[in-house]
Formats: structure tokens, C-alpha cells, sequence
């Protein structure tokens, strides 16, 4: 039986052969990845695409939960998991309402399938519960796959603007 995890995938293809949850592509990179969106209601949600990932082994792998780290007044609301590569897909409003089955968390890409084709996606719907806006630094992902369970953190900074906040809309 091979070793089962969920891999996070940021470049071409993910690992066969990974035995944790783990960043593909180059481990010394820190690039992070930002978004911002302006003018957002407080309360209003947004959604973004978040990763790609996959799991590794014989298995399907489940997101059991997420969290913003460093979200002082930002909350995630949903997510979901689709398949394929869709991490650039980001909007106003909630997931449900873009169409998404916000209880659909299994993870069905293979690690190892060539290029991006064997993923699945993250989308992650949040929301900010202040007047003033908000940046976010990063995610932190539960998951299971067999009886492999664990957490990954994810940098990835996402600002939700206030009306006629320009400082923070020039963030995008």
C-alpha cells in the first residue's frame, strides 16, 4: 500500500512518490502570493482560488477545515474543492451563489498526472467583519487521506478593501 497525503502542487506537476504534506516545486522558495479586491460592503463575502493540490497514494484525500492565520477581523466562511487547475478563479460573492457545492471538500487529482490536468482546486470564500479594510497573511488546511490526517499552511496575503479605500485598492 503506498503513502497517502494530500501535496500541495504550485508548479507544473505534483510528486508521485510524496510521503507528507508538502509544497511542490522548489522547498526554498517564499514567493508569496497576493490578491486584493476594492470598494467590498462589510459583511460582503468574496471568494478566491487558492491552490491547487492533490493526493498521493491509493487513496482520495478530504479538506476537513480552513483557517485565515494573522486575519485580524477576516473570516473564512466556505470552501470547496473542484477538480481540475481553477486557482485563478476569484470574485464578489459567495461560492454558492457562483454556482460551487460548498460541501464538496474530497480531493479526486492525482499526484503525478501529468501537468495541471491531475489536480483539484481549493476555493476559499471569505469575509471581513469591520468597516476598515483587512489584509489577511495565509491559510492554514486540514485534511485527511487514509489514515494520514494533517495541517499545511499557505502564504497567500488577501486584502479586502473598503469603499473609497484607495490605499488598499492600489494593492491589486
Amino acid at each position: 500500500m503506498g503513502a497517502v497525503g494530500l501535496v500541495l502542487c504550485l508548479t507544473s506537476a505534483c510528486s508521485a512518490d510524496a510521503v507528507e504534506v508538502r509544497r511542490a516545486g522548489d522547498p526554498g522558495s517564499n514567493g508569496v502570493m497576493s490578491s486584493a479586491m476594492g470598494d467590498m460592503k462589510r459583511g460582503e463575502p468574496l471568494f478566491v482560488g487558492l491552490m491547487s493540490i492533490c493526493v498521493a497514494g491509493v487513496d482520495a484525500g478530504t479538506v476537513t477545515g480552513v483557517r485565515a492565520i494573522d486575519a485580524a477581523d477576516m473570516r473564512v466562511t466556505s470552501y470547496t474543492v473542484v477538480p481540475g487547475a481553477a486557482d485563478d478563479a476569484a470574485d464578489r460573492g459567495s461560492l454558492a451563489r457562483a454556482g460551487y457545492d460548498v460541501s464538496e471538500h474530497v480531493v479526486s487529482g492525482r499526484c503525478g498526472s501529468a501537468g495541471l490536468d491531475g489536480v483539484s482546486t481549493l476555493l476559499v470564500e471569505l469575509e471581513r467583519e469591520v468597516d476598515q479594510s483587512r489584509t489577511l497573511q495565509g491559510f492554514e488546511v486540514d485534511w485527511e487521506a487514509g489514515n494520514s490526517s494533517g495541517t499545511f499552511s499557505y502564504l497567500y496575503q488577501v486584502s479586502i478593501c473598503a469603499p473609497e479605500d484607495d490605499a488598499c485598492t492600489a494593492l491589486r
